[in-house]
């Protein structure tokens, strides 16, 4: 499958294959929000969404060795509902939880740009680097999610 330098660079020829798949439409009364960790339910247009998700998945993908899910209602409601299909255990981890908004979270971004524009304007000129006050930015999202992984 790899050439010969790769295999013998490779710890293992074993090959994981990770299907990601994003929770539906959460509710936020007809706001903007910004929501990273808050455990918003999904909203009626959300779980048609999942329903649409799960039949794609049992007819397209192979059955899994397992499901991964974050804690989070929105992500766990139809992690559940695939491992239960697919008769596969489901691991729970809230490591897997999307940014922390820190003080942003759960408010209108509207309200946030009112208050502190340049703020929300440093933050998503380099969301990769910038942190909304004591949150986190994408580049820690994405240590947290590596050490988890290497775990």
């Amino acid at each position: 499958m790899f050439d010969a330098v790769t295999n013998e660079e490779l710890p293992s020829r074993e090959l994981t294959t990770l299907h990601l798949v994003r929770h539906g439409a959460v509710e936020t009364g007809g706001r903007r929000l910004a929501y990273g960790q808050t455990d918003l339910p999904l909203s009626a247009e959300g779980h048609a969404q999942n329903d649409a998700v799960l039949q794609l998945a049992l007819r397209t993908l192979p059955r899994p060795e397992g499901v991964l899910s974050s804690d989070l209602s929105r992500c766990l409601q139809p992690a559940r509902r695939l491992a239960e299909r697919f008769g596969v255990p489901l691991q729970v981890c809230p490591q897997l939880r999307e940014q922390h908004m820190g003080a942003w979270e759960g408010r209108p971004w509207g309200e946030l740009s009112a208050e502190d524009s340049q703020g929300i304007h440093d933050y998503w000129d380099d969301y990769v680097n910038a942190r909304p006050p004591d949150g986190e930015n994408l580049r820690e999202v994405q240590q947290r999610v590596r050490s988890w992984w290497s775990e």
